[in-house]
């Protein structure tokens, strides 16, 4: 009997933690999901009367998106500064805090004690959501009495917000790729546009200018070509300013639509898998720098194709040590193809194409190197520093 219990016992603990990890799947979607899902947790787990869950949503600012087990209203999408009230000082200190008495304790300022009360709430407990050292939210627990929060408790809300904070992440990049996906998309919409519907109305405009270029054209039809090539000159006018529109990125925005369109092309061209990953917010790069990165990269798909053999090729970018590194990683030939493929570094390079681009990185200050990969191909690895 003793056994059958401990079997049923570790089924129910595993499917908890299937249960946890669809629901974190989920969340990963939808960051209002993902926090009500750490409220619901920390109240499940601790035992407390109240658990929700802060996001940065500014500079300074976190908004209350989950909660679970509230009274009132009052708690819900809840702005706080940082350094105010209980969760303000855990996300300016980057560490957990907690209160016995949240109106009463003398360590916390008291902007939020109306809505405290409304609720009810007597200690309360606030984990940073930190990952890699930034805070990305709050997550709360909170007791509707005045009780000492133990560290078993404390620990709990920590094993909880470590998690969330990844998934958080985790959904900001996805968010940042999926981004970075319309806008390559909407680049391809306007340079097929400008070709095709530009090209048309051009075409029509030089026709109909080549009708008024006929003397012999009567007065009457000559006045209505003119009014022709009026409306299709507004026509042509108007069409460029909405392409202009759907062209616009921010500086950050546009280096990392143009390889993900580069990726795709190569992809389409030669039928090689082709993936471009954003690995964190790129920063805006001037002009130079911009097309050095993006010059490094083409070169690399090129030298992928002719030379690699490969069957998928991933393209990484990403702001590290002051500046946006690119990495260019291929599971083709590597180094066996030794004649065709290209060692960057200076005085060894065997391609002129390679060469270049790390000639026009030096004089950046940035660099260039090829390096062999452990399991095959090679990977063609930039860096630019920040302007």
């Amino acid at each position: 009997m003793a056994r059958e219990t401990s079997d049923a016992l570790a089924q129910v603990d595993a499917l908890r933690q299937l249960i946890d990890e669809h629901h974190d799947v989920v969340a990963l979607l939808d960051r209002a999901a993902l926090l009500r899902e750490a409220s619901r947790r920390i109240r499940e787990r601790t035992g407390l009367d109240l658990g929700y869950a802060a996001q940065l949503e500014g500079e300074d600012l976190l908004v209350i998106r989950g909660w679970s087990g509230s009274r009132s209203c009052r708690l819900r999408n809840l702005e706080v500064r940082r350094g105010l009230g209980l969760g303000g000082k855990s996300f300016a200190l980057a560490r957990p805090v907690w209160v016995p008495d949240y109106c009463a304790s003398p360590a916390i300022t008291h902007e939020f004690d109306a809505v405290i009360r409304a609720e009810g709430i007597g200690a309360m407990v606030a984990v940073p959501l930190l990952h890699d050292g930034t805070v990305l939210g709050v997550a709360y627990g909170a007791q509707r009495e005045t009780i000492r929060i133990g560290d078993t408790v404390l620990r709990e809300v920590e094993r909880i917000a470590a998690p969330t904070a990844t998934a958080l992440h985790l959904a900001e990049r996805a968010d940042g790729q999926t981004e970075a996906a319309l806008l390559a998309e909407r680049q391809r919409i306007a340079v097929a546009l400008h070709d095709s519907v530009g090209a048309m109305l051009f075409s029509i405009g030089a026709e109909v200018r080549d009708l008024q270029s006929d003397a012999c054209a009567d007065p009457q039809l000559l006045a209505k070509l003119r009014g022709v090539e009026a409306r299709i000159a507004d026509t042509a006018a108007a069409f460029r300013e909405s392409l202009a529109v759907l062209d616009v990125v921010t500086p950050n925005q546009a280096l990392t639509a143009t390889v993900r369109g580069d990726c795709e092309a190569f992809g389409r061209r030669t039928g090689v898998v082709a993936r471009c990953i954003a690995l964190t917010d790129v920063p805006a790069l001037d002009d130079a720098h911009c097309a050095a990165v993006v010059a490094v990269v083409r070169e690399a798909l090129v030298n992928v194709e002719k030379h690699a053999a490969a069957t998928s090729v991933v393209v990484s970018i990403a702001a590290t040590d002051g500046g946006v590194a690119v990495a260019v990683a291929d599971d083709g030939l590597g180094w066996s193809a030794a004649g065709e493929r290209s060692r960057a570094t200076r005085g060894t390079s065997s391609g002129l194409g390679l060469q270049a681009s790390y000639d026009r990185l030096a004089r950046l200050g940035g660099t260039l190197s090829v390096v062999g990969n452990e399991d095959g191909g090679l990977t063609v690895r930039a860096w630019v520093p920040g302007t």
